[in-house]
This record gives structure tokens, sequence and C-alpha cells, in this order.
């Protein structure tokens, strides 16, 4: 048995540790209740203790912060991988539940704790002061109400006053035709919806890196003849891997005119009456 699956079986025994508890408590009410008012009674009290800890669960949903697990490009929780990364200037969060107006003041408040608070793991990239970007991980999420719709408005407003960008990653069909009927989508911009975590970690880590570069010198140099140091320096740049742009190289290979070249979602049209959707997700 190697280590991942041994925390794995660990992070599993105490979440069903968390479980036991509740039914316990389930059944004490239920067992007290039945003792000294009568069956019916504890049957009713039982059956009402049962939906408080389902609406409870449900309006306090579980949030994780993503990091990359070393070596891949797959994102998982840096609390049961305390191994994974993340990187600066950058968030990347996972709701796992759907949501709607009994969690959206939740979700938002956790979201703004995030914001200055998202230490849990160690970080790469380049060295920056501030977050640019929250990257919402929504392949979970299997439904959004008008609430939720309209929190993700005020939640984009909110960002983009302190110049935060959101990004969605991987929404489900009926999700993302939620989100474009509500207009959610033109919005926030279709450049920033994307299949992959790891396709938005990629354009927002170079964003990230434009923003902390500091004004270039003139070249002594220049001329209108490229010279043999500034060839070296163009085949220098192609050649950088994406390892060095996390560690904050200025270059990265697969660039174009100095962007990443990755593709976010392309928006088509599905029906005659239906708005564009993006054909990865249909």
């Amino acid at each position: 048995m190697d280590v991942y699956h041994f925390r794995w079986i660990m992070m599993r025994l105490s979440s069903y540790g968390k479980w036991i508890r509740k039914i316990f408590v389930l059944w004490i009410i239920t067992s007290t209740t039945t003792l000294f008012l009568g069956i019916e009674i504890g049957v009713l009290v039982g059956v009402g203790a049962s939906l408080a800890f389902v609406i409870h669960e449900s309006a306090n949903p579980h949030i994780a912060v993503l990091g990359r697990l070393p070596g891949t490009t797959v994102y998982r929780n840096v609390e049961q991988y305390p191994e994974a990364y993340t990187y600066n200037g950058i968030v990347i969060v996972r709701i796992d539940a759907p949501i709607y107006f009994a969690n959206t003041s939740y979700i938002k408040d956790r979201l703004r704790e995030y914001e200055v608070d998202v230490d849990k793991s160690s970080k790469r990239g380049p060295e920056v002061e501030k977050l640019y970007f929250v990257i919402l991980e929504m392949s979970p999420i299997t439904y959004i109400d008008s609430s939720a719709v309209q929190a993700l408005k005020e939640l984009h407003q909110e960002y983009k006053s302190r110049d935060i960008q959101i990004c969605i990653s991987n929404p489900n069909r009926d999700v993302l035709l939620t989100l474009t009927k509500a207009g959610v989508v033109e919005l926030i911009g279709k450049e920033w919806y994307f299949v992959r975590v790891h396709d938005a970690v990629q354009v927002c880590l170079q964003r990230v890196l434009s923003s902390s570069q500091t004004p270039k010198k003139p070249d002594p140099f220049d001329g209108d003849r490229p010279s043999f140091f500034k060839r070296l320096s163009k085949q220098r740049e192609e050649d950088l891997s994406i390892s060095e742009l996390e560690s904050g190289v200025r270059f990265e290979r697969g660039t174009v005119d100095g962007k990443v070249e990755v593709k976010p979602l392309h928006f088509v049209p599905h029906r005659k009456n239906d708005k564009p959707l993006p054909s990865e997700a249909l």
C-alpha cells in the first residue's frame, strides 16, 4: 500500500467518523423521544431531526481549495494532499454541492476568506502581493438557481472593483445553460470559461507573470539586423518549459506573441431556440 492509498483510507475513515457521530446523535434524539413521548412522536421527531441535518449540510456545503499534484496536471484538495502546491495570485476553489438560495451567502463568505487566506500549501510562480484570479471548479455543481446566478453576478462586480477576475472551469451542460441564459457568460467573458482547471491556470499564470514584470530597459544591441545575442535569446525563449514559468521565469514554451496558446471554450449554436453553448460542454 503506497502513501496515497493510505492517506485516502484515513480521510475516508475520518469522514465516516463525522457521519457516524451525526447518526449517533440522531439515534439518541429519536430513542429518548420515543421512550418518553411514544412511538408516533418519536418517529416524527426523528424525521424532523434528519431533515434538519440534511438542510444544514446543504446550507453549509464543503468547499475546497485545490492545488496541483507535483508532476501532473491534476488538481486536488490541499488539505487532503499536503504536497499539492498552489500559485501566487491565483486561488482555485471547488464547491461540492448545488448552489441555491440557502447557501449562497455562505459560499460568498468563504470565497472572501480565501481571498486573504490561501496559504494552506506551498506556492509557486512569480512573487505577487495580491490576488488576481479566482478559478471556480464547477464540475461537482449539478444545479444552480436564480439566487445563485444573482450572487455570482454580485461577486463578479465585487471582484472586478478590486481587479480580480473570476474564471469558470468545467461546468456541466445544465449549469452552463443557466449561466448563458442569465447573462453570466457574457458578463464574465467567454474567454474565461475553460474545459479543464489546468487550462485556466496556464492562462491565469501568464497574466500574473505579465502583471509582475517591471518595465524592460532598452537593449544596447538593438538594431535593424538581429544580432547573435538576440537570436540566442529568442531560441532560449522557445526552449524554456512550463516549469520555469511556474517559478517566475519570463518566457514559456508554447506561446504566440507572448501569450500562452490555450484555447478556452468555443461557443457554437446548439438549437434554433437555444443560446450559444460551448461545444465541449454538450
